[in-house]
């Protein structure tokens, strides 16, 4: 329910995975948990739901993949 009343503050929101959404502010796409804590701040062009333990984002050309953490992988 907590991220039924998160969702409505967001442009968009791609599907739910392992309790974490994609969701888009102001054209820019991040992930949030469920309980409504940002995972990942919203600065990417495209993502990715999560898939596995990890989410894929985009922005200017480069790829990151970020884990359950938010911890940018490629970084």
């Amino acid at each position: 329910i907590k991220l039924i009343d998160t969702v409505r503050t967001y442009e968009d929101v791609k599907r739910v995975d392992e309790d974490i959404a994609a969701v888009k502010i102001a054209d820019k796409w991040g992930y949030v948990t469920v309980d409504g804590k940002t995972l990942v701040d919203p600065k990417y062009d495209d993502i990715a739901p999560f898939h596995e333990g990890y989410g894929l984002a985009a922005r200017d050309g480069q790829i990151s993949i970020f884990d359950k953490d938010g911890i940018d992988k490629l970084d």
